[in-house]
């Protein structure tokens, strides 16, 4: 049975929880009238901040060997395995949702998180190449992280829309910083405090809820973010985050996802979900005759 003192909610930031703002909070409701939780509002300080914290924990992140960035991700799917069914009721009464469908939800996002995590070690074989070149030169090209990953969350469905969208530049070793706005706050901050106690380097997975769509913009409008991936958002605002990235020069990734495409293994966990998260560098060197 749910608990019926609301939950208080916040935001994940360097492997922390922060509050936020007392004063500017989302209150979630749930059909019958009665306050399941509340939500901070993230202020632009707590966006930048957000940022730079995973500006900092990227190097760290990029250059752990691929292996082990691996069983982070399995420790990762393992805490949220552990963790998420007692969040699950909670979550299905803030989201109008039936319990059963957030429980299969849970199993399905934890099955992603390791399949991504078994992926970390083999990007080299499947996003890499070894070209044939004239002359006698050895050339080697192999992906490397981009840098920094904003991610903006989806507002269903739970637990596995925003897992299948930060699962892949966390795989390919990028920092992530996850903004939700209000419609999606509450299933952002619920993983965040799902994965708060994971075996994570701190600083590579943050998520601030309540995040205005100016700020958004303001985001990728800095560059201080590789890429940023999102869901296809309306026309007018895809609008404004393309000039902005094009005077930034931040990656835009927009997905197109129907309901049903969420649970295709074949589709999500495919190596082409976490190329638009690498750089490729090319090496060469010479080779003997």
């Amino acid at each position: 049975m749910i608990d019926p003192t609301p939950r208080r909610l916040s935001h994940l930031i360097e492997g922390r929880l922060a509050p936020g703002n007392d004063d500017d909070r989302i209150e979630v409701i749930d059909r019958d009238d009665r306050l399941v939780a509340s939500v901070p509002c993230a202020t632009p300080a707590e966006v930048d901040d957000a940022i730079g914290v995973a500006t900092r924990a990227q190097p760290t992140w990029a250059t752990l060997p691929p292996e082990q960035r691996g069983r982070c991700l399995f420790a990762l799917s393992d805490t949220l395995e552990r963790r998420g069914p007692a969040w699950n009721e909670t979550l299905a009464a803030g989201t109008d949702a039936n319990p059963r469908v957030v429980g299969i939800g849970l199993e399905n996002a934890v099955t992603r998180l390791r399949g991504f995590g078994g992926w970390c070690d083999k990007l080299g074989l499947f996003l890499g190449s070894t070209p044939s070149i004239g002359g006698p030169y050895a050339c080697a090209t192999r992906p490397r992280p981009a840098g920094p990953v904003a991610v903006v969350a989806p507002a269903e469905p739970a637990w596995l829309g925003l897992i299948s969208l930060l699962a892949p530049p966390l795989c390919a070793g990028n920092a992530v910083v996850v903004l939700a706005d209000e419609t999606s706050a509450f299933e952002a901050a619920v993983l965040g405090a799902t994965l708060q106690e994971a075996t994570l380097p701190a600083g590579v997975l943050n998520i601030v809820t309540g995040v205005q769509p100016e700020d958004v913009a303001r985001v990728i409008g800095e560059g201080d973010v590789y890429v940023l991936t999102a869901l296809t958002p309306p026309a007018p605002r895809a609008r404004v985050w393309r000039e902005r990235a094009t005077e930034s020069g931040t990656r835009l990734h927009l997905q197109r996802i129907t309901a049903d495409d969420w649970t295709h293994n074949d589709a999500r966990l495919a190596p082409e979900t976490i190329e638009p998260f690498i750089r490729r560098r090319t090496m060469w060197h010479p080779a003997e005759v």
